[in-house]
């Protein structure tokens, strides 16, 4: 059967730039041949017209939404999604369109190919990328240094937002980060079940300035939340690792069989019984 890969999006406020996301999610190459595509959207209690244009695609059929009643948060976002996923793989995109949808082959590459478990799309790997201003740059280095120190590994962007994993890593874990603090909280995890981790370059735009106030309120609440991830036990095996996925071959027409006879079952012809010689 195909594996299917799951596209989570969890959005707020993003009626200028979903369609065109989508878009790019239907005709993205994902590199392999036969996979299946899932949608799920997450609407974070939008106040832009968003919820209103997501019921019209829901009413399509283009994609599951789920709408949430107030706004919860990144966090809160993703783990709606993740209960909703049915697919092999998922892919977390962003609706904002800072990351590119199309490249998310990219990201599924390793994955398919059974060499990882989770592929962070890093900004900062990009040979080509939007430079971003001085204290984001230097906030996301923080952030992802301490990240690292914690769990133990050595990646470049923590803090993106543009991932794919294995369903299977985030299966029976249970996520409480409702803020941007998940992105701390989901390395954690990855490190827990000893998942293989690569990180791959993805193209990066601006599309929006938060204030400093905010970066800072952002950067406490993912600092404590690494701390408290650090902290806390899954009581979660390691994810084994995984084969291969094959390319979806179609089946060759089978030559048809005849039918086999059982010889008791087959019919004698009078013709072909010989005549039985009586002893005088």
């Amino acid at each position: 059967m195909p594996a299917t890969v799951s596209f989570l999006l969890p959005v707020h406020n993003v009626v200028d730039t979903f369609d065109e996301t989508l878009t790019r999610i239907v005709r993205a190459d994902l590199g392999h041949a036969g996979l299946n595509r899932e949608i799920i959207v997450v609407d974070d209690a939008s106040r832009d017209g968003t919820t209103e244009h997501l019921r019209h695609i829901a009413a399509r059929g283009m994609a599951r939404i789920c709408f949430h009643a107030e706004t919860l948060g990144q966090g809160a976002a993703l783990s709606t999604g993740l209960a909703l996923v049915t697919g092999d793989i998922v892919v977390v995109v962003d609706a904002t369109l800072a990351y590119d949808p199309a490249e998310c082959g990219r990201l599924l590459a390793p994955i398919l190919a059974g060499e990882a478990d989770v592929v962070y799309g890093s900004r900062y790997v990009a040979t080509s990328r939007q430079v971003p201003r001085l204290w984001d740059r230097l906030s996301d280095q923080v952030l992802t240094a301490v990240s690292n120190g914690l769990n133990n590994v050595a990646l470049t962007d923590v803090t993106t937002s543009y991932q794919a994993f294995r369903s299977d890593v985030v299966r029976g874990a249970v996520l409480r980060a409702d803020g941007c603090g998940i992105s701390g909280e989901l390395a954690a995890l990855f490190t827990t079940r000893q998942c293989r981790i690569y990180e791959v370059p993805v193209s990066y735009r601006m599309r929006h300035h938060a204030s400093a106030g905010t970066r800072w309120f952002e950067g406490l609440s993912q600092l404590t939340m690494m701390a408290r991830s650090r902290l806390r036990s899954w009581h979660l095996d390691p994810i084994a690792p995984h084969a291969p996925y094959r390319e979806a071959v179609l089946a060759a027409p089978r030559a048809r069989l005849t039918r086999l006879v059982h010889p008791d079952l087959m019919p004698i012809s009078p013709a072909a019984v010989r005549p039985t010689l009586r002893a005088n």
